[in-house]
């Protein structure tokens, strides 16, 4: 509806309408806080008093604007208010004068009074000064005179007590509180003669008028379907549910550039538009908003860099989830602020960080430094206690020059320079190098000294007990000290490099024993003062980045959420004529009335008088695919999304999986005890899910928690198959009385046979007889192998029928004809009649007619090597080789059917239409958006609906070819090769695939070996142990080891196989039957969508 209407039009228009269907409207129009019970604007428990008593249907609509008074205890003071003209009541006037012609009087009476609000005498002035109706929270009297009034009053109660005695008027124009719904004056109340009295807050009421009649469209169409035989639920599949995708609608979307962010930052939040890029041929360089990302990116790079530094610091960021507003966008000039605010942080933290570093370097270098200088004076004293082995340097004449020759003597050269003890090493032309290097590149330093100097050095080192902390990774890096002794100053320098290469840090240290004791006294001082002011910076670090942790991941959420804004911003287009932003978006129907409000919301806000307008535009686009789903089908949904997605309005294989998936797993993972293992670990899951959300868990955990309700479904599912295979931890529960007979007087080692008790079977699952006997294992293989069968059966012919549910809806006549029915009719002749004949097979009872019962395997075998012929032993009932010939037949005569049907029937109609003169949507034509007609086969995909826009906010047009890739020139070749491919692959995947079930009866008879194998292991042997301490020794012992390996492997390695097999099951087997997972997925604009993807913390 145009807000250009009058309020009467308006009211005119709401009197088409029931107090049911604007409550309907409200419901999907209003947002409420969470928590907050929506009302849908209905004022309950009062009904007409006057000119009737009572709900009647003949009566006409009162309809208008209301005025709200608010009563007060008669003994409180009046209320004081800053405009008493407008909220008050002035002296001189009774509170009935302050009423207004034309509207509804709403009055609020407090709780617990019992005297009227509303009487005779007030009715009576009301009806003179044109009160339309009186609705009250409270009590009224007088009711003869209200009736005569001819007012019309909806209370709550009646009384015989006036007001003076409890109440009287204290504040009118102010909103009051009607039973949980809020009314204010201006809001336009509707009383219903029959339903009820709804209130409409004025600000919805163009929306009301917009999205009622759609949505009592939508209930007809439903209440013709039903009308007609079909059920609620095949009713409303079309609609807005988990069987198909929603009704989506193409928008387009005419936005002030002032208001263009506040608006994408608003459907943000809304989180239910997938905005369509209209520059696709324009880099990312080039787009409008480039300068704004960029100056994002930089804020998000300096919160990142405050991230690392208190990762460094050990400091915890703050949760997001403790923000209670997290999610409100934040203005222009708090994200200014917010940029501003960054730049001076970082300045700061990276200031004080450099010097945090600068310091902690310097505090390493003379934490070493110490260590130098006090390993180094046992080598100077060991050296001067072997310098009787170090010759001095010759110069000159000497037989050997100074810096080639060795520095050690050779043994019989010992004595001949005489006593060199105490000498000086400069005197020697001895030189040294101390230092601190890795401990792990010790080994390296050594080799190539020795290879480089030729052994011409003498080498001391020892380690540094404690380890040296890296400042620049915060590491801990263990060092060794050494100290390096050579002759000649080349040999030093050599020395030098080959150190520092190495990563060693070299320190001078003096040989004299006095100045080294000054040199170490010098160091540990000037440690002390680094120690203490690398303290106090480190102090002021801290305190700084915990200050900043308090709001670091509200910061970056919003940042995260500025720049989702401005990257969608960039995928609109600019008009400059009408300085406005042009979108295009795709979003569900029925959400668009929501997606108004919102807009107008933003408007109102902003204060400008240029609406946004929104057009609904026609098109030939195959729209995505939108699936509803809540936390419970979330999971479920995964598993198909996984697969593929469903095309619009496709059936959707998520709604079965939700029972089929859990329950092919339960038949493979059947167990009592198991079953409620899972069940206990997804309901603790489920109970505790807010704080696991709030808890940031590793990638395994996430994935059970993500999964909580499948497995709590598959827990269940494992404890009712468990019931039927009659387990529980690998034993069986005698709950009723078996129908099995043993023989008397059974003797030790005798084998003896059990016979059926006359008149009795037992009642559910199987007989807790079976555990035990010799033959259990061949039943229950039999028992398992056959129900496979047929559940593989009852699992693909359900498949096969979502087929038919697809062609129907698709209108596709020859989907019909051409695949599901010649498709399901070879299907069931070979493997429908083979479930016949188990089912037949386990109704006979075969030792009555004494004869062997049939295997069917061979005779499925030879209904094809054989037609028309039935071996001896293999007869199941009379006339059965005729039956399989017919059988055989049909389906032989379907393959024909399936190759050549479809193929000719699309070219016999591409053929009657090119003879109309049409052209195939590929072929070369133009499409404009004015035309009256933009669909295919004469149905557009969303309803032929008109815009949204009123006539004069101009007419929706398409800024993409519609055409673009959706549709190719029909080619009768490519047809007939995929139909041949299709019908191969279909008639052996019958076979394969009712093959493939089989699967379910190995990992049941698997998973039933290995329980029964690990208790008879572990807990089942202890209880045989012969003596009753040892007994009890080996319980406990043998319990713990019992649960571990139940959870472990029965559990959890068990579990996982068995899943993954009925993931298979339903990926392979039954989607490929119906589904082929070409769609395309909604991905809506979603705050809460990115921060899922990439959370913050």
């Amino acid at each position: 509806m145009s807000s250009a209407k009058t309020l009467e039009e308006k009211i005119k228009a709401l009197e088409e309408l029931s107090a049911c269907d604007i409550s309907d409207a409200l419901l999907k129009l209003q947002k409420l806080p969470p928590g907050v019970q929506p009302r849908a604007g209905q004022l309950a428990d009062i009904t007409p008093v006057s000119p009737y008593i009572g709900r009647q249907a003949d009566k006409p609509k009162i309809i208008a604007p209301a005025v709200t008074f608010q009563f007060i205890p008669k003994g409180d003071p009046a209320p004081a208010v800053e405009n008493p003209e407008v909220n008050g009541f002035p002296s001189g006037k009774h509170w009935v004068d302050w009423t207004q012609p034309g509207t509804i009087t709403v009055i609020n009476q407090p709780p617990g009074q019992y005297c009227a609000v509303l009487g005779g005498i007030m009715a009576a002035r009301m009806s003179y000064l044109g009160v339309k109706g009186v609705v009250a929270n409270g009590r009224v009297r007088d009711l003869a005179e209200l009736s005569n009034s001819g007012l019309h009053v909806w209370s709550k109660a009646t009384t015989t007590v006036g007001t003076g005695a409890e109440a009287k008027a204290g504040l009118r124009n102010v909103p009051i509180d009607f039973n949980g719904v809020t009314v204010n004056t201006g809001d336009i109340v509707f009383c219903d003669s029959l339903e009820g009295v709804v209130v409409i807050p004025q600000e919805l009421l163009d929306d009301v008028l917009e999205l009622s009649p759609k949505l009592i469209e939508q209930d007809d169409k439903v209440k013709a379907e039903v009308e007609n035989g079909l059920s609620v639920f095949d009713a409303m599949q079309k609609h807005h549910t988990f069987f198909r995708s929603a009704d989506m609608s193409l928008t387009q979307l005419y936005i002030a550039n002032e208001i263009g962010r506040e608006v994408v930052s608003a459907l943000g939040e809304v989180g239910e538009v997938q905005f369509r890029d209209l520059n696709p041929d324009t880099n990312a360089f080039q787009r409008t908003f480039t300068k704004e990302i960029r100056r994002l990116d930089n804020v998000e790079r300096q919160l990142r860099y405050f991230s690392t530094q208190m990762d460094k610091a050990d400091i915890p960021m703050r949760s997001s989830s403790e923000f209670a507003n997290i999610l409100a966008a934040p203005s222009a000039a708090e994200i200014d602020e917010l940029a501003e605010r960054s730049d001076s942080l970082e300045q700061r933290v990276a200031s004080l960080n450099d010097s945090y570093e600068t310091l902690k370097k310097r505090e390493v270098e003379l934490t070493e430094w110490r260590w130098v200088l006090r390993e180094t004076g046992s080598f100077f004293d060991r050296a001067h206690g072997h310098t009787e082995e170090i010759r001095p340097s010759l110069d000159g004449d000497g037989d050997v020059d100074g810096d080639e020759a060795p520095l050690l003597q050779d043994v019989e050269h010992r004595g001949q320079n005489g006593d060199t003890q105490g000498q000086s090493f400069s005197v020697m032309n001895i030189g040294f190098v101390a230092g601190v290097i890795p401990r792990d590149r010790i080994g390296s330093f050594e080799r190539i000294l020795w290879r480089t100097l030729r052994g011409n050095l003498y080498m001391n080192q020892s380690e540094i007990p404690e380890p040296i902390i890296d400042p620049t990774t915060n590491e801990a890096v263990h060092k060794n000290v050494f100290v390096i002794f050579a002759h000649g100053k080349e040999i030093i320098a050599k020395i030098r490099k080959i150190s520092e290469s190495l990563g060693a840090n070299l320190y001078g240290v003096d040989e004299n024993s006095e100045l080294r004791r000054d040199q170490i006294h010098e160091v540990n001082t000037r440690l002390g003062d680094v120690e203490s002011v690398l303290r106090n910076t480190k102090n002021t670090l801290d305190a700084e980045l915990a200050q900043i942790a308090r709001s670091l991941a509200a910061w970056m959420i919003i940042i995260k959420k500025e720049k989702a804004v401005y990257h969608t911003l960039n995928k609109f287009s600019y008009d400059q004529a009408r300085k406005t932003l042009i979108a295009e978006a795709w979003c569900p129907t029925n959400s668009l009335s929501l997606i108004k409000t919102t807009l107008q919301d933003v408007n109102n806000r902003a204060g400008l008088s240029v609406p946004t307008i929104v057009n609904q535009i026609k098109t030939n686009k195959t729209p995505p695919s939108h699936i509803k789903t809540n936390k419970f089908t979330e999971a479920f949904q995964t598993i198909i999304n996984a697969y593929g997605i469903t095309k619009y309005t496709e059936v959707n294989p998520g709604l079965p999986t939700v029972i089929t998936f859990p329950f092919l797993f339960a038949v493979m993972f059947g167990d009592m005890g198991h079953g409620f293992l899972m069940t206990l670990t997804a309901i603790t899951m489920i109970v505790f899910e807010k704080a696991l959300l709030r808890t940031k868990l590793d990638e395994l955990s996430y994935m059970a928690f993500y999964g909580r309700y499948i497995m709590l479904m598959m827990g269940i599912f494992s404890m009712y198959t468990g019931l039927i295979y009659n387990d529980i931890f690998s034993l069986s529960l005698d709950i009723f009385p078996s129908q099995w007979e043993w023989p008397q007087n059974i003797q030790e080692g005798q084998t003896v046979v059990a016979t059926l008790k006359d008149g009795y079977r037992y009642p559910f699952g199987l007989d807790w007889n079976w555990h035990e006997a010799e033959n259990a294992l061949l039943f229950t293989n039999s028992f398992k192998m056959k129900l496979s069968i047929l559940l593989g059966w009852s699992h693909m012919t359900y498949s096969l029928c979502l087929q038919y549910i697809n062609g129907r809806h698709f209108k596709s006549k020859v989907d019909i004809l051409g695949n599901f029915v010649p498709g399901m009719i070879f299907f069931q002749s070979i493997f429908g009649y083979l479930v016949l004949t188990i089912v037949y097979k386990w109704s006979v009872d075969w030792s009555a007619r004494d004869q062997s019962p049939p295997g069917l395997l061979n005779m499925l075998i030879f209904m094809f090597l054989s037609p028309g012929k039935v071996q001896d032993e293999d007869v199941l009932y009379p006339g059965q080789a005729t039956v399989q010939t017919i059988l055989l037949l049909l389906a032989l005569v379907q393959v024909p059917i399936m190759l050549f049907l479809k193929p000719y029937w699309l070219r016999a109609e591409h053929n009657k239409t090119r003879a109309l003169g049409y052209r195939g949507l590929g072929e070369q034509s133009r499409v404009s958006a004015l035309d009256e007609d933009g669909d295919l086969d004469g149905h557009p995909y969303n309803g032929g609906r008109d815009s949204l826009a009123s006539d004069g906010e101009g007419v929706a047009m398409i800024t993409q070819d519609i055409d673009e890739g959706e549709h190719e020139e029909f080619d009768f070749s490519d047809v007939m090769i995929h139909q041949v491919i299709h019908t191969i692959e279909f008639c052996l995947n019958c076979i394969s695939h009712t093959a493939s079930y089989l699967r379910l009866w190995a990992l049941s008879l698997a998973h039933q070996q290995l329980s029964i194998v690990l208790w008879k292991m572990t807990l089942g042997g202890s209880f045989t142990t012969e003596g009753p301490t040892l007994r009890v020794i080996m319980i406990v012992c043998t319990f713990y080891l019992w649960f571990f390996c139940t959870v472990a492997i029965l559990c959890v390695m068990e579990g996982t196989s068995a899943m993954l097999h009925s993931l298979r099951l339903h990926w392979v087997e039954a989607m490929s039957k119906h589904f082929i997972g070409d769609g395309i997925p909604f991905q809506p604009f979603s705050f809460k969508t990115l921060l899922e993807e990439d959370p913050v913390d």
